[in-house]
């Protein structure tokens, strides 16, 4: 089955956009953690649209915790996301996992600080990059948010056979985290090709919709990445 034909069920949360889950998949960690913790109202970003194709995954996203506006309430949706921006949303989502809370309190010297800290202490920042403020390559931002979750909460669902992403080859630097992305259904591909465009940007309205991948129990997909 080629991606974007089935959405990977995973995590519990008790709205409208969200689907009830597997109790847990590990004794370290548990789906069932991700729950709406914010009230979302339509407005609240005044730059998001209701009939956005975004508009219920930016919703999700926000209510379950994982992202945030950008100030003067907006959400800027074609905005690129930052390194920064990807490493604080894989940080929620692995303390929420594990924890059952996104509690990060800021430290010197950015507010992005304890959340690369948290990221390199367990394991999902490999390595560090000498500009957070810049925007994140799609290959990046898989590499990732790959480490996010563990194996288990990870399960293939689609067949992605190696070298069967036009412009993702075997031998690519990040292959095995964007094959994982793609075979557990969080990755869809941008055409009908699967075509993946590694070094480009990724904008806070997909990144929405991923992070919402990760949360939803949907069994069809809208939109890829």
């Amino acid at each position: 089955m080629k991606p974007g034909k089935r959405l990977l069920s995973m995590l519990l949360a008790a709205a409208t956009t969200l689907a009830i889950l597997p109790a847990a998949v590990s004794a370290a960690g548990t789906l069932s953690n991700f729950k709406p913790v914010n009230s979302y109202r339509n407005g609240l970003f005044r730059d998001v649209a209701s009939r956005a194709w975004y508009a219920e995954k930016v919703r999700s996203a926000y209510e379950l915790g994982l992202m945030k506006g950008s100030g003067n309430n907006t959400f800027n949706p074609e905005g690129s996301v930052t390194l920064a921006e990807t490493v604080t949303m894989a940080a929620r989502l692995h303390s929420i996992y594990y924890d059952n809370a996104e509690s990060f309190q800021p430290i010197a010297p950015a507010w992005y600080s304890a959340y690369v800290d948290y990221a390199k202490k367990n394991g999902i920042l490999k390595q560090d990059y000498a500009n957070y403020n810049a925007a994140a390559t799609r290959a990046q931002f898989a590499s990732i948010f790959a480490n996010a979750l563990p194996s288990a909460a990870l399960a293939e669902i689609n067949d992605v056979p190696d070298g069967s992403i036009p412009d993702v080859s075997a031998s690519h630097r990040n292959a095995r985290e964007i094959y994982l992305l793609y075979r557990a259904g969080i990755l869809t591909g941008s055409d009908e090709n699967l075509t993946f465009r590694p070094t480009g940007p990724i904008q806070r309205s997909e990144a929405a919709t991923i992070v919402t991948k990760y949360g939803s129990a949907r069994q069809t997909r809208q939109n890829g990445l």
